[in-house]
Parts: C-alpha cells; structure tokens; sequence
C-alpha cells in the first residue's frame, strides 16, 4: 500500500499490477470480491501471510489495477534467477514481484516496468533447494 501511495503521488496514470502467491491470494480474492478474504494456505513466501487491514484494503481498491498470482515453483525460480544473474540473495517473498513479471509479461501494457524485490531473510534450506537441488 505504501508504493501505491508513493507510486499515486508522482507518477501521473500509474498501473498498478501487484503480485501475491497463488496458495495465500487473499490480495486477490478480496479485490475481486469487495470484502477482505483471509488467506486460507501456507507459501514459501511466508512473509506475504499477514492478512489485509481495511486501511490496507482501501488503499489497493483505489489503486491497484491487477493482482498477478504466481505458483510456489515460478517463486522459487525468480529467486534463483535472482542469484544467478544479479548476485542478489531475494528472500521468496521478495521474489514474488519478478515470478509475477515473468508469467504476466505477455499482458503488460506497453511502457516501462518497476519491479520491486526486497529482502534477504532466506533460510540456508531453501537456498539450496533453489540453488543447489534445483
């Protein structure tokens, strides 16, 4: 919600496409519906789990023109990809942005595109399950 503010107040016509894992899409399900859904599942995105406050809601409903939901294996690859070509450790939650860029690509209006990832907070067993095990 703080990039939809921050995005809102200086880009004239901002799109706003956010992403979310598949198996907790309450994000998703609560744009569609109109009404703030729980999530109802478990990711390796853990650090998206936490639910949508009304300040939160009302802030995407405003703002948000897609939500792009992403599968936990797309996940794990962004993170992957993440460390083979940058060299840049992304926790999965952090990841979910390019896994989301990746399968919505062929949708994107033209112009350019911000992806946002963030955090280092990755367990030793799910780098090497990405990097190592594949």
């Amino acid at each position: 919600s703080g990039t939809a503010l921050a995005l809102a107040a200086t880009t004239p016509r901002p799109r706003l496409w956010v992403a979310e894992p598949a198996a907790v899409d309450d994000a998703a399900r609560s744009l569609a519906t109109g009404r703030i859904c729980t999530h109802r599942g478990r990711s390796v995105a853990d650090g998206l789990l936490a639910t949508l406050s009304e300040r939160t809601f009302g802030i995407l409903s405003a703002h948000v023109e897609r939500v792009v939901t992403v599968g936990e294996h797309a996940i794990l690859d962004a993170v992957g990809e993440l460390w083979r070509r940058a060299r840049v450790v992304v926790e999965p939650s952090g990841a979910v942005a390019l896994a989301a860029l990746r399968s919505a690509a062929p949708d994107l209006p033209p112009g350019d595109v911000a992806v946002i990832v963030s955090g280092g907070n990755v367990s030793p067993a799910v780098l090497r399950r990405v990097l190592v095990d594949g």
